[in-house]
């Protein structure tokens, strides 16, 4: 009858850590859709000149480092985006690579990119690092690295 019992409370043991890896995966899920829809979101705000989505999108202290090695604050990136200094005619989103952390997601990502900034034109395959901490179960962006690859 031990036996019995040891085998039975070692098969609960067993399930109930299943269960909640099943439910972590599932949590997890649902995050990447949410951050999947924010990367493709950004790209179609940059292409928008929609400097107001990445004011709400982005912590108030976002910082994002440039290919050039500047870096800016959100409001001088949003505003790049709504006066006009940066248009971008193309933002295709290649490959995204999300990874998980507790509340923390890093997504490393690829895409073409085509506009001008500062009315010169640019044509060229950028990568990029965004990292998004999850607040009150809402998703934002607390800082990002672009870097142009060769041609």
């Amino acid at each position: 009858m031990k036996t019995v019992t040891t085998f039975v409370l070692g098969l609960a043991i067993v399930a109930l850590f299943a269960s909640r890896e099943t439910q972590a995966d599932h949590h997890h899920d649902a995050d990447k859709i949410a951050i999947l829809k924010i990367e493709k979101d950004w790209a179609q705000a940059m292409v928008d000149g929609d400097g107001a989505w990445f004011k709400k999108t982005l912590t108030d202290d976002f910082k994002i480092v440039l290919p050039e090695g500047e870096v800016w604050d959100r409001d001088k990136f949003a505003d790049a985006w709504t006066t006009g200094l940066i248009d971008c005619s193309k933002c295709d989103v290649e490959d995204l690579d999300v990874r998980f952390f507790g509340d923390t997601a890093i997504v490393i990502g690829q895409g073409k990119v085509a506009g001008t900034a500062n009315g010169k034109a640019f044509e060229h395959v950028e990568k990029w690092t965004d990292v998004y901490v999850k607040t009150d179960d809402v998703w934002k962006s607390v800082s990002c690295h672009v870097c142009k690859m060769k041609d």
